[in-house]
């Protein structure tokens, strides 16, 4: 509350030197917590301390120091070699034409960093930050009782039409609030008219369709934001980097590929895969793919790549779970014994087939992928050009 007073007041400089002796009380508290619970304890405790030094230094007009210090703050909770990357790497994240977007929803407004090739401008959000993305996740900030997103998604089974009308609400939201701003500044950066986004999740935003934005044109025909871009999702900076394959081509990859037999495309999801990372890779698909086949690949794999369905527990975190075989679950709290001392680069992905241009045709093999004057949009982890 201390540091928010500060925001309030702007004296940005005298939080951010609060900010950053608090984030070195939080690497000490990590270090000596020696359980699950403990770690989980401390990333509560600390959880949005990162992100309020990144929303000072963005005010301040520090943007690079801003996005370090976000990245930091984000690998202090999930890794322990967190290595500082520079201006060089981050630049060799942009994709060709398109650029990073970075969000920060720590305090109101909020802001998001667009990363281009041509350099770098943070575009602030009036009417979304804090207060507002809360409200959208859990409805009245004020009640006791869950509402908003999380509550629709809770009750997605038994209140199919509720859940739909609270994607199709929030799309709109989205569009308006979020990327109409962002999208006006794309062009003076040199990102083309149907570049590839890449956003990088903060302060909860993860739980939102961010590729689901549209917008009702003056004849009330309505546009998808995925109709003029690829929308790739990265939890940070540093996950990005790390998830790049191998340069040696050595890089050992794990697919997994519909499991539950409900994903036509998932097979071509991952050929798609292996051919971008250009290594031999171990594929589990439908009914191989148990629990038990792919804890047993874990350790010996570099890569991860689940073409599945997930679910996330809200009163449980650690018992969220990707969906294998049979409809059995492998939940985190299983994984992480698994990921102990050679933990895989794991890339998520959130397909979404949108259409295939030049041809009616089910793609059902590599050969089926469509050729380059195609435009197939997807919003996913991975880069449309396959570096």
């Amino acid at each position: 509350m201390f540091v928010r007073g500060l925001l309030l007041a702007g004296r940005y400089e005298q939080a951010a030197t609060t900010l950053r002796a608090a984030l070195a009380d939080a690497t000490t508290a990590l270090a000596a917590a020696s359980s699950v619970a403990g770690r989980m304890e401390r990333i509560w405790e600390f959880r949005d301390s990162a992100a309020l030094l990144a929303h000072c230094l963005l005010r301040l007009g520090r943007s690079d120091e801003a996005l370090l210090a976000l990245d930091r703050g984000k690998a202090l909770f999930w890794r322990t070699d967190h290595r500082e990357w520079s201006s060089a790497d981050l630049a060799s994240l942009v994709p060709p034409g398109g650029a990073l977007l970075c969000a920060n929803f720590a305090a109101d407004p909020g802001a998001v960093t667009i990363v281009a090739a041509s350099g770098n401008e943070t575009v602030w959000l009036p009417h979304f930050g804090r207060q507002r993305l809360l409200q959208l996740q859990r409805g009245d900030t004020g009640a006791a009782a869950l509402g908003g997103w999380l509550l629709a998604y809770h009750q997605q089974q038994a209140q199919a039409a509720a859940w739909r009308q609270m994607i199709d609400d929030t799309g709109r939201v989205l569009y308006d609030e979020i990327w109409r701003p962002l999208l006006q500044r794309l062009p003076a950066l040199g990102v083309a008219a149907d570049g590839e986004l890449v956003w990088l999740h903060q302060g909860g935003s993860s739980v939102f369709p961010l590729h689901a934005a549209w917008y009702t044109d003056d004849h009330g025909e309505r546009h998808w934001l995925l109709d003029a871009h690829v929308i790739r999702y990265a939890p940070s900076i540093g996950a990005l980097l790390a998830a790049r394959p191998a340069s040696d081509g050595g890089a050992q990859v794990l697919l997994v590929a519909d499991p539950l037999r409900d994903l036509p495309f998932a097979a071509v999801e991952c050929d798609w895969v292996q051919q971008a990372l250009a290594t031999p890779a171990t594929l589990l698909c439908n009914d191989e793919a148990t629990p038990a086949a792919v804890l047993a690949a874990l350790g010996r794999v570099d890569i991860l790549h689940l073409a599945t369905h997930a679910r996330f527990d809200l009163e449980r975190p650690l018992q969220s779970c990707v969906f294998l075989a049979g409809g059995e679950r492998l939940t985190i709290e299983a994984l992480l014994p698994a990921l102990a001392g050679r933990p895989p680069r794991c890339s998520p992905c959130r397909p979404v087939r949108r259409r295939w241009r030049a041809s009616p045709r089910r793609p059902t093999s590599r050969s089926a992928f469509p050729p380059p004057s195609c435009t197939p949009a997807r919003a996913a982890c991975w880069p449309r050009s396959g570096r």
